[in-house]
């Protein structure tokens, strides 16, 4: 899981020839991290460790996991605001403060249920053998179905069986919380709008995807991994990975986010204009803004630029379309396109594909030794065909072992994230200046646009309410059921265009607020509504922001953007 996060995290590739990569790997070992073949207290090294003393270090790295996690998480519960002061009124009213203290407990008792159960799952995994366990019934069910035929029975087959087995097991495992929190929490709070059979479809459509996606990966991973071309093979594997990112990254709205929303082209009108107007005083032409059914599953609304070069595309949920005011969004899209302009994309390829090398490298210490197999359960004939049998345990069991610099890797990914959120909100706030208003778009003061937001937000949650009152139809999914055999004539997208063309009328002439024309007040509103829609801690921890946070605290950003203001007159 820790290899995956580093591919979903990056943006580009740095070209970097074979030859220069392989001549500097023993230099990236002195300084990023000290090699596992010589982590003390393992009898002089990994290569000479028992299988019990790889047990003990898993078992250790578990617990600095899970005790840095708490400590960190239970300072972040204590710093959390119980009064409503000046400060934070700037997002919240009494209201809206009061919804946030319930829903942070409420989330914050699930998280440490959560938490815990996984630690106990983990050190009764490693006590009980139980990957040796999941190894052993994929290999004697591939043979026993197959009759043992060489290609079902092949370690790369036996290695994808593998992962999926252990994915359907933990998915099994945290489903009840996760329909708990999906179901029970986000409804709860008027968040959530997915039908349980939509909840069972994306899980089901994920997993397929991750065979189609995994399997061809994983095959060229373990042919390329068991070559034979010694110190090279990790950076072929890593040339592969890179290699794969990018794809991902280019296809991932134009072919993956389909299979899951909508999208469809924004239409003409005053949103789109301002938001072309934005561009092009930003000196950033764009090219295509789309909307994105996010109410298919959520209230939340959110906006975000995916791509690079001509493949960039701007993407809105509509569930921004149904509070925020033009000047609101083309803000926010004016901020997405400080990433552009900032070579944000492309830092957080070279940064992501650093630490992978990084970390492929380091498994190289670790993946083709019997002891870390051994250590879980899982047993092969010796020498080097055993090893190679036993590869995608190794490799499962070596990410966890590397669970320490997987931190600190991510603190730095999240410190960089949060300097480019702080970039992007200035670029907003320079280059994007309000058109005039049409004569039919009213001026709000601002406690009027506050108390319209709050009746939008409570009417929100009231329908939700409502519906819950009315017997749960909606997880039932008999009024559902209804309302789609009366549907059945109009596509996905169809509807879709439909729902977004209603909006746009409503966007057209919805007020804004008196400042708005000023230099980053839109940025602040926009920003302020966004973090009292989603409920969020205006007032988390330090060290739990350094931790976690790929964002800065919403009131510190309202700080920076007055800053920025200031520097402008």
């Amino acid at each position: 899981r820790h290899l995956f996060a580093k591919i979903a995290a990056g943006k580009n590739m740095m070209g970097t020839s074979v030859g220069n990569l392989t001549a500097l790997l023993p230099q990236m070992q002195e300084f990023a991290f000290p090699s596992l073949l010589a982590l003390p207290g393992l009898g002089g090294g990994m290569e000479s460790a028992s299988a019990a003393e790889v047990r003990g270090l898993l078992l250790a790295v578990n617990i600095f996991e899970v005790v840095v996690n708490g400590v960190v998480s239970y300072l972040n519960a204590r710093s959390r605001a119980t009064q409503l002061t000046p400060s934070l009124r700037s997002v919240y009213d009494e209201h809206a403060f009061e919804q946030f203290q319930k829903y942070s407990k409420e989330n914050g008792v699930i998280s440490f249920i959560s938490s815990s159960i996984s630690f106990f799952l983990s050190i009764l995994f490693l006590l009980f053998a139980v990957f040796g366990e999941v190894d052993r019934l994929v290999v004697d069910t591939l043979t026993s179905v197959s009759g043992g035929h060489w290609l079902a029975v092949h370690p790369i087959t036996v290695g994808v069986c593998f992962y999926l087995s252990l994915q359907l097991l933990m998915t099994l495992i945290t489903l009840p919380i996760s329909l708990y929190k999906t179901f029970a929490i986000e409804e709860k709070y008027g968040f959530n709008k997915m039908t349980i059979g939509l909840y069972f479809a994306d899980m089901a459509k994920s997993f397929l995807l991750g065979i189609v996606i995994g399997f061809p990966l994983y095959a060229v991973l373990y042919l390329v991994l068991t070559s034979g071309e010694g110190e090279r093979v990790w950076i072929y594997a890593w040339i592969i990975l890179g290699a794969f990112t990018i794809l991902l990254n280019l296809a991932y709205v134009n072919l993956i986010l389909p299979l899951f929303n909508t999208l469809v082209k924004l239409p003409e009108g005053r949103l789109h204009r301002e938001i072309v107007e934005a561009g092009r005083q930003a000196g950033f032409p764009v090219e295509e803004i789309t909307v994105m059914d996010g109410s298919k599953r959520t209230t939340k609304a959110n906006a975000f630029l995916s791509g690079f070069g001509k493949a960039k595309k701007i993407v809105l949920f509509d569930t921004l379309l149904t509070t925020f005011s033009v000047r609101e969004m083309a803000a926010v899209v004016a901020h997405e396109l400080g990433h552009h302009a900032y070579r944000h994309i492309y830092l957080n390829m070279v940064n992501a594909l650093l630490q992978l090398l990084l970390f492929l490298y380091l498994l190289s210490t670790v993946i083709f030794l019997p002891a870390v197999a051994e250590a879980v359960g899982v047993k092969r004939a010796e020498g080097e065909e055993g090893i190679k049998s036993a590869l995608h345990v190794t490799f499962y069991i070596a990410l966890e072992l590397l669970g320490p610099l997987s931190v600190l890797t991510s603190l730095f990914s999240h410190a960089c994230s949060r300097l480019f959120e702080y970039q992007a909100d200035e670029f907003s706030v320079r280059s994007y200046s309000p058109s005039p208003l049409p004569e039919r778009v009213p001026l709000l003061k601002r406690d009027k646009a506050d108390e319209s937001f709050r009746a939008s937000e409570k009417e929100k949650r009231e329908k939700r309410e409502g519906k819950k009152g009315e017997g749960v139809e909606k997880a039932t999914g008999e009024k559902q059921d209804e309302q789609e055999e009366g549907e059945k004539k109009q596509t996905s997208k169809e509807k879709m265009e439909e729902s977004v063309s209603k909006l746009m009328k409503e966007v057209e002439t919805r007020g804004e607020v008196e400042d708005s024309d000023k230099k980053g007040q839109a940025l602040k509103r926009a920003l302020s509504l966004l973090s009292a829609s989603h409920l969020d801690n205006l007032t988390p921890h330090p060290l739990y922001v350094f931790f976690h946070y790929t964002h800065p605290p919403i009131l510190n950003r309202l700080e920076a953007i007055d800053k920025n203001v200031k520097k402008l007159m």
